[in-house]
């Protein structure tokens, strides 16, 4: 018993250890996420319509969207940054935008585009 927990941590450290020095890894990770938590909408859903006193539909709907508008927040917040920062106009403004679009050689763009 003690082998097989033992066995289970170090599994886990290892998997752990992946997923933060991977992006294919982090990237994977967060898809099964994103598919664990569809799986179990219904699940859910069941569950807060069967409490005492279950919210209105529109309660349910009006919340879900709010979750869904929040998602694209940090999305919203990048571009305005992007976008207000090159504004400046200033060559040297410009030259500052590019150098931080190049890491390694390599010509960062954002993930939209």
């Amino acid at each position: 018993s003690s082998s097989i927990s033992s066995q289970i941590s170090t599994q886990a450290k290892i998997i752990l250890q992946t997923i933060t020095s991977s992006k294919k890894a982090r990237g994977r990770a967060i898809l099964l996420l994103v598919a664990f938590l569809y799986g179990t909408l219904n699940v859910t859903l069941r569950a807060v319509y069967a409490t005492e006193g279950p919210p209105a539909a529109s309660v349910l709907s009006l919340v879900r969207q709010v979750l869904s508008i929040a998602s694209f927040v940090p999305i919203f917040m990048a571009s305005s940054s992007s976008s207000s920062s090159s504004l400046g106009g200033t060559e040297e403004g410009e030259e500052e935008r590019q150098e931080q679009q190049q890491i390694d050689g390599t010509v960062v763009r954002p993930m939209w585009m």
